[in-house]
């Protein structure tokens, strides 16, 4: 019927819900405010049969979005981007859950949005993160016909503490492109 982590987006999370996957893009439910992240066979069975999942707690890479997005850039570009950024080329961000802040989610829908969390996996986090906003809602109700009460608790704290943070002016950003062999060799188009 389609690509398990897209199906899972747009039919069954919700917001503020632990989704576990055997896909690698399992973070895809990101976007809608959703911990989501991959794990292997036996981890899965095992949750399956107990209904818990072991996890250590990461930390977390903040992504500051400043500014709007110009015209013809989208998401897939400011991940190129940040892939190409010194801390994530070191490894910096190894194991971290990615989560995206700030006025330049204002223009993304939760496709685009799910493009950043989506590529957790290239970024080589442990999941990808989105508070859930207004969009979240007009996603959900378009798709599904559902509600949503957004919770108060469903966002990062205030003074939350985080291992980075990586400020990107989304103004400055222009369309890119990946070189051969790794996302990570993005070049402004």
């Amino acid at each position: 019927e389609g690509i398990c982590h897209a199906l899972m987006a747009e039919r069954y999370v919700l917001p503020g819900q632990v989704v576990v996957g055997t896909d690698s893009h399992t973070p895809h439910a990101g976007a809608l405010g959703c911990l989501a992240f991959g794990v292997g066979t036996t981890d899965i069975a095992c949750a399956w049969v107990t209904g818990d999942v072991r996890v250590t707690i990461p930390p977390t890479l903040r992504v500051h979005l400043r500014g709007r997005m110009r015209a013809g850039v989208s998401a897939k570009d400011l991940v190129l981007h940040l892939l190409a950024q010194p801390l994530i080329r070191e490894g910096g961000a190894l194991g971290h859950v990615i989560e995206y802040q700030g006025q330049g989610l204002v223009d993304l829908d939760t496709d685009e949005r799910a493009t950043l969390t989506n590529m957790a996996a290239e970024i080589g986090g442990f999941t990808g993160l989105i508070a859930p906003d207004g969009e979240t809602v007009r996603f959900v109700k378009e798709r599904r016909g559902v509600d949503l009460v957004l919770d108060p608790w469903m966002r990062g704290d205030e003074g939350a503490e985080y291992a980075h943070t990586l400020e990107v002016d989304c103004g400055a950003l222009g369309p890119m492109l990946a070189r051969p062999g790794d996302p990570g060799n993005g070049v402004a188009l």
